[in-house]
């Protein structure tokens, strides 16, 4: 199986979405915002059927190689560091450009220019000059040009890099630390594994806007006062997941009337102060509830079939045995003189003589008296012996059996029509259920069923009993039942009232109310409860959408392959680079570290060292640093098939001669191909880059000015080559020392001659060098150079030594001091013309000479 093959398989085992993404960008190279949202549609809308075996376009069919770009110049620059040019600094026709300057000069502002501009994440947030104000405006203006189209950019300093500019390499000394200290990944990616970077890329962004949408799933659930939190239903509203059930919530949110009643009650209990008063305030109500019931139950007895048929015996009795005394009283009114004796008349006016005789008459004897000398108490007449035996015979009829009998049950009749309750006043009655804290609907039952009582009860006080029990109804039992069951609550109330008492703290009421008070302030929040789950459910779902961004299995797959196709490649690169500088000795190597979404890290570490734990950087020195990490720099950029431009800051600090023109060297090949820039403020690298570039080699002088920073000026004579730079003093320095004389007089002049000599001198000496012995040997390289320019040395006569040295015999006179007594002059501009054209010539005529 080939990689294609491998990486088609490895899609087509992943979710649909994510063959999806694979998919477009394969087909486009990139996703737009359009692209996403249709993504995290189809994670939230799976279609099954979209899933399994598919083709791509091609996997890794190759890209096309990147424009050529170059960066012309850079300026104006407005506000940033001390940086302040009058002009823009710019880099020159050819490939091989070094901006020389001295420390303080501006070279560092404009490298954290470039590497900020070009987006490099070791870049540094650029600040104006900070002995002045803050600028209005912190600006940089690059000009280049990229597949021969020129561009011109204003870019804002620390704003998003410029995309063009993004390809530059950057290598400066915090990018040499990087690579030393820390995990680095490839710069560049085989288009077989760019795919999965765009991949991670792309779950990255379903991510974010997944995350996005989940934020914006906010709780309006509010929060729990601090008093309910310890109840049951105050936990359980803590504790709501997505998995609480449609039970759990109606248990949770439900409050019924009982609930509301045994709050209330609770409440009210918690509310009484003196609990014993409250128990016999109780009972006294408990008291007048029985009241109430007890005339409701007598009445409604009263009609009752038991006590009709009571009643009825009772008025059958006295009828009866009344019956039978009157005709006791007949058959004694037969010898009587006159008629009615026994009659109620009769009786009475007998009852009365008792009265008569036994108070008034004859006290304290008994009646009749029929003594020797008694009277009559009616007539008061003397009694004879037949009216003394017709007395007696009354009184024993009185006091006969019959008699007593009638009288005794006509008595109960009478108590038992007594006994008949009565309705009471409506206003006792209203006073009697008041009292009892009956309800008004309660007041009234009582009050109607009195009514209908009472058109029953009227007829049987008066002694007439219906042979039937009046329909008393089904109400006046419920409403006696109900009457009964206020009774008993009143009494249970009491007790509890009594326990209470015992409990001067309420310590179970008050944790009861706190439970009930909890389940109320809960029930009350049902929708926002059922509105929290639903967010719950809506967050698991985001989280389970969002666990298919992840890229571990991404960085897996693209770590396996990066082992074929990267890793091994960058290692040999790295090796090659430190054979190229110098640096094959050094002990140390290259090796993959990790695979953090889908790239590839990688860590330069100690080659072979028996101590764990110990970096290059604790070991190496200073210059062993620098070369190693720009070995690693270059292993890295090299292996893209790119023309952008690199740009190096000062690559030879802390390095040694030997170093330093390996560095040389490599850095002109790679100006071969591309644009290669570097910032330096070593005389030498720079004279030595001058001598080894060749035509391509351009050079800048930057300086501090009393304006600012970074000011291109002049090129130094030492960067310039040797025809060059004898040009240069005789069209520019003699012209200047010329003005000057003309101008404004003889010091003036001898200024500019003391300098023009000086760097003639230098010249002469470059001359030798690079001309005279061919570069065979320099004065800054340990090397001597014979490859293809030992017979040069050939072309070297009596005449052509001779010359020399008196040209450096002239000049070395105002290098040197000269004597008080015959001090040297300095030459005239027409004299400094001749020896500058002698020069030219000969040096003209020297390299067109055949060995």
């Amino acid at each position: 199986m080939n990689t294609n093959e491998e990486i088609t398989d490895w899609l087509n085992r992943q979710h649909a979405w994510i063959q999806e993404a694979a998919y477009r960008l394969l087909q486009r190279g990139k996703l737009e915002e359009t692209d996403i949202n249709d993504l995290v549609d189809r994670i939230k809308n799976p279609n099954p059927s979209s899933a399994g075996a598919r083709s791509y376009p091609a996997i890794g069919g190759g890209t096309a190689t990147s424009q050529k770009l170059r960066i012309e110049s850079i300026g104006p620059v407005v506000g940033i560091d001390a940086l302040n040019p009058r002009n823009p600094l710019k880099f020159g026709p050819g490939n091989l450009t070094v901006v020389y300057g001295t420390n303080g000069s501006g070279k560092s502002g404009y490298t954290r220019i470039i590497s900020k501009a070009c987006g490099k994440p070791h870049s540094v947030e650029l600040k104006p000059n900070v002995y002045q104000g803050a600028p209005a405006k912190q600006e940089c203006t690059f000009f280049y040009t990229i597949g021969g189209t020129s561009e011109t950019k204003a870019w804002t300093a620390n704003s998003d890099p410029i995309e063009d500019l993004k390809a530059v390499d950057v290598f400066d000394t915090e990018c040499g630390r990087i690579y030393l200290e820390k995990e680095t990944e490839l710069s560049y990616e085989p288009p077989e594994l760019t795919l999965f970077t765009y991949l991670v890329d792309a779950c990255e962004q379903v991510k974010a806007q997944l995350e996005r949408e989940r934020e914006k799933l906010v709780s309006t659930l509010p929060d729990i006062p601090s008093q309910h939190v310890g109840s049951v239903a105050g936990k359980a509203y803590s504790a709501l997941t997505k998995d609480t059930t449609e039970v759990q919530i109606r248990e949770l949110v439900t409050w019924s009337e009982a609930d509301e009643k045994t709050l209330t009650e609770l409440q009210e209990r918690l509310r009484i102060g003196d609990l014993g008063l409250a128990a016999k305030n109780k009972r006294a109500e408990k008291g007048q509830i029985e009241q109430v019931r007890t005339a409701l139950l007598a009445g409604v007895d009263a009609v009752g079939k038991e006590a009709l048929d009571e009643l009825r015996l009772l008025k059958e009795s006295a009828k009866t045995k009344r019956k039978a005394a009157e005709e006791g009283a007949k058959a004694m009114g037969d010898a009587s003189k006159l008629e009615g004796v026994g009659s109620e008349t009769w009786k009475a006016m007998w009852e009365a003589a008792r009265t008569y005789s036994t108070t008034e008459a004859y006290q304290e004897k008994e009646f009749p008296q029929t003594g020797e000398v008694a009277r009559c108490v009616l007539c008061h007449q003397d009694l004879d012996e037949a009216a003394k035996n017709r007395l007696r015979g009354f009184e024993d009829f009185v006091k006969g059996t019959l008699e007593t009998e009638a009288v005794e049950a006509e008595k109960k009749w009478k108590e038992a029509l007594e006994s008949v309750p009565v309705r009471p006043v409506e206003e006792s009655v209203a006073t009697s259920c008041q009292a009892a804290e009956l309800s008004d609907d309660l007041r009234d039952a009582v009050e109607r069923a009195w009514q209908e009582l009472e058109r029953s009860l009227s007829p049987i006080r008066s002694g007439t009993i219906p042979d039937e029990p009046p329909p008393i109804g089904q109400v006046h039992q419920e409403l006696l039942l109900t009457l009964e069951d206020l009774s008993s609550k009143a009494e249970t109330k009491a007790k509890e009232f009594d326990d209470l008492a015992r409990d001067p703290d309420r310590t179970a009421d008050n944790q009861r109310i706190v439970e009930i008070e909890g389940k109320k302030w809960v029930a009350e929040q049902a929708a926002a409860v059922r509105e929290e789950i639903a967010r719950l459910k809506n967050l698991a779902e985001y989280d389970e959408w969002k666990r298919q961004t992840s890229t571990t299995g991404i960085s897996r797959k693209a770590g396996e392959l990066s082992e074929e196709l990267i890793t091994e490649a960058y290692v040999q690169r790295f090796n090659e680079e430190l054979k190229r500088l110098g640096a094959q000795k050094i002990q140390v190597e290259l090796a993959k570290s990790r695979t953090s979404q889908a790239r590839s890290k990688h860590r330069i570490r100690l080659k072979d060292a028996e101590v764990d734990g110990t970096g290059p950087a604790e070991v190496l020195s200073e210059g062993e640093r620098r070369i190693v990490a720009l070995a690693a720099f270059l292993a890295d950029v090299m292996g893209r098939d790119s023309k952008s431009p690199f740009v190096f800051d000062d690559p030879i600090s802390s390095l040694d001669q030997i170093f330093e023109e390996k560095v040389i060297a490599r850095l002109v090949e790679l100006s071969r191909d591309r644009q290669v820039l570097v910032f330096t403020h070593r005389l030498s690298f720079l004279g030595l880059v001058a001598d080894k570039g060749g035509k391509d080699f351009h050079c800048v002088n930057i300086e501090r000015q009393p304006w600012g920073t970074g000011d291109p000026g002049g090129v130094p004579i030492y960067g310039k080559g040797t025809i060059g730079a004898l040009q240069n003093l005789k069209n520019d320095s003699l012209s200047k020392a010329r003005k000057a004389l003309a101008n404004e007089g003889n010091d003036a002049y001898q200024f500019h001659a003391q300098k023009l000599c000086s760097d003639f001198r230098k010249v002469i000496e470059r001359v030798v060098e690079n001309v005279f012995l061919a570069g065979v040997i320099q004065r800054h390289s340990r090397e001597v150079h014979t490859k293809n320019v030992v017979s040069k040395l050939l072309r070297i006569n009596r005449e052509d030594c001779d010359f020399i040295d008196k040209m450096m015999t002239e000049f070395s006179k105002h290098e040197h001091s000269q004597s008080l007594e015959s001090p040297v002059a300095l030459p005239e501009p027409e004299a400094l013309e001749a020896y500058l054209d002698r020069m030219i010539e000969w040096h003209k005529e020297f390299e067109k000479r055949k060995t």
